[in-house]
């Protein structure tokens, strides 16, 4: 909410809203990986299915006309949802990196093709500030 409240600052007319499927979480780990950060079965289980209902909310076509939505989250969740807009391995997400203030552009053509434009960006922060 912190970085979602300084984005906001900077664009006064656009609603900010809360919205519990974009918490952080982990959705789905190769078992090596759960014993490794001693994250259950269970907490996995409940992050893939959030993460799978926030892909369902936010990555959908628009009709009629064109939107730009910006979604301020965490590093799991979007390298969650980059993966499965492309169609990798559920795991794939696990091997991207992630940096602070990053910024991920997809594109949801007007076919339904999702196109990965920018991942991961860190142009707009001074060097100082980078953390990757």
């Amino acid at each position: 909410m912190q970085t979602a409240h300084i984005i906001a600052k900077g664009h006064p007319d656009l609603p900010l809203r809360r919205a519990s499927l974009l918490r952080e979480c982990f959705p789905g780990l190769p078992p090596a990986l759960r014993k490794e950060f001693a994250i259950s079965t269970e907490t996995t289980r409940r992050g893939k299915d959030q993460a799978d209902r926030a892909y369902r909310r936010y990555f959908r076509r628009s009709v009629g006309r064109d939107i730009c939505d910006v979604l301020v989250c965490h590093g799991n969740l979007i390298r969650y949802l980059v993966c499965r807009a492309l169609v990798l391995g559920k795991y794939a997400w696990c091997t991207l990196g992630t940096a602070h203030c990053g910024i991920t552009v997809i594109r949801i053509m007007a076919n339904g093709v999702l196109v990965l434009d920018s991942y991961n960006d860190t142009g707009h922060l001074p060097r100082r500030l980078r953390t990757i």
